[in-house]
Parts: structure tokens; sequence; C-alpha cells
């Protein structure tokens, strides 16, 4: 799978726009986009319009109504009022608060599609469908240590992936640990499809994290780096972001704030107790 979406254009491209591009390519179908296109002129409508809104507002962890992208569809134009309003404070996500007492064990609401995987995966735990699997061929040496220790930084940057889920009061919820151990398993293969295969129907116990594994597969003189990880705690978006981070930690290269995905939760949770009750 090619999962790299490029974008073009005759202006500098930040990485606003660039989150953005993956955000329509991903969902529109594009592989290249450019700052002016729009989301309209990319095939998109009202229906697709509450999927990318809500893939904007949970990577960027704002709450941008559907209206907004409806009245600034080009990349580049939404991408300047995203860091409009987040320079500005405007629109941002509160700090999830635990569910009272007993959150010693940092534990939060899980959102909605967590729930429902979660739930799916209590009934049928040998269902490995919400599995995603990346094999990426490495180009030249590698340092081992340093591969390691980025996705160990990984890890601790985003809490998602040391975190575990279980049932507590009637409530699936979120428990974030404060690390999870990063394990590199090495294999030599000749029949690298097999072990792709195999690894991804490998189902992942819910209850204990990380809910991703490593491999490095050796086939004669090439190496892969295979990721598998479970849907509950990413997707096909959020990959590319992990992916392109992983490799600037192991470039030591500087990152920006990482957006907690408890924060969204969170706000979901919020919204829909708030539509409850006014519909009482």
């Amino acid at each position: 799978m090619n999962r790299k979406i490029t974008l073009g254009g005759l202006e500098k491209i930040t990485e606003t726009q660039q989150a953005l591009a993956k955000i329509y390519g991903s969902i529109l179908g594009y592989k290249k986009l450019d700052q002016k296109d729009s989301f309209f002129e990319l095939g998109g409508d009202s229906i697709i319009a509450v999927k990318v809104i809500e893939e904007i507002n949970r990577y960027f962890a704002i709450e941008l109504h559907i209206t907004q992208l409806l009245k600034i569809p080009v990349i580049q134009d939404l991408a300047q009022y995203i860091d409009d309003i987040q320079v500005k404070g405007e629109r941002s996500l509160p700090k999830a608060e635990r569910p009272g007492a007993e959150s010693n064990n940092n534990c939060f609401i899980a959102s909605w599609p967590q729930k429902r995987l979660y739930m799916l995966h209590h009934f049928e735990k040998e269902y490995t469908a919400w599995n995603i699997t990346y094999a990426m061929k490495i180009e030249g040496c590698i340092d081992e240590f340093r591969l390691k220790n980025a996705f160990q930084q990984l890890v601790l940057r985003h809490e998602i992936l040391r975190t575990a889920f279980r049932v507590q009061n009637g409530e699936v919820m979120q428990i974030i640990h404060p690390n999870a151990p990063v394990k590199i398993q090495y294999m030599q293969t000749k029949q690298l499809t097999d072990i792709i295969e195999s690894e991804s129907i490998r189902p992942f116990s819910l209850e204990n994290p990380p809910l991703f594994r490593i491999h490095i597969i050796i086939q004669e003189a090439q190496r892969y780096l295979l990721f598998s990880i479970h849907h509950i705690v990413s997707d096909e978006i959020s990959m590319d972001t992990l992916l392109d981070e992983l490799a600037a930690l192991y470039q030591n290269k500087p990152l920006t704030h990482a957006i907690q995905y408890k924060e969204y939760s969170q706000k979901q949770y919020k919204q829909k107790a708030n539509a409850l009750v006014s519909d009482i």
C-alpha cells in the first residue's frame, strides 16, 4: 500500500496544509494534491464533509462545524483558518476529565468508535479484521538502537500508544499507562508475504498495551519493517502521522506538540450527553 499523499503548490507548504491534504486525500481517494485544491472540486459533498470535519477535529483537537468546511473548502485557506484559531486558542478541546475518584490508573472514557470496537472484540476475540499492518522496505543500513529509541519516544509522545481498554462500572474506559514496552522481533524468511499475512491475523489483547507489534523481516540481503497496530488506537490517517514522526525521531528532528486522543473522546462523549439531554 502506498500511504504517501503529496501536496504541491507555488507557496511554502505548512504542516497544517500537509495534514489537511492527508485527510482530503485519504477520504476522497487522491495521492497528489495542490494547495489550491477545493474540497468540492475533488468530489466532496455534504455527506463526505461530515467524515472530513470529524477527522479534522480529531487530528487538530479543535471543534469546527461542517459549515466552516463548506465555506472554506480550499486546502490553503482552511489551513490558515485552523492556524489562526489555534493561535487565538479558540475552538480548542478542553482537557479530558477523569471519571471521578477512580482515576488512580489514569482512566478516561473511551470514544464511541472505541467502545464499538471493544465490544466487537469482546464477543469475537479471534476476529482480526481490525488489525492494520504495514510493510516497508528499509533502504540502506539501519541503526537498530536508534530505531528502538525512536519507537520508545513515539510511545512516550502519544498516550494512545500506551493505552489499554477495560470495562469499569459498566463503561468502556481508556487506561493510559506511564509507559509501554517496545519490542522489536527479528525474523528471517524467504516468504515475506506469508509472514505479513500471518502477522495481520494475530489477535491483540486490548487489556494489555502496547496494541502494536514491530518486526524486522530479513529476506536474503533485504530488510523490511513490519508494523501492526489495532484499529482501536489508530486509523489510516493517524498511521501516516505516526510513521512520519517515527522517521523524524529516528533522524533526531524536532517535532511540534502532540495532541492526545483522550481530549477528542471526551469532547465526543460530552456532545452526545448534551444531545441526549436536549432530547428529553
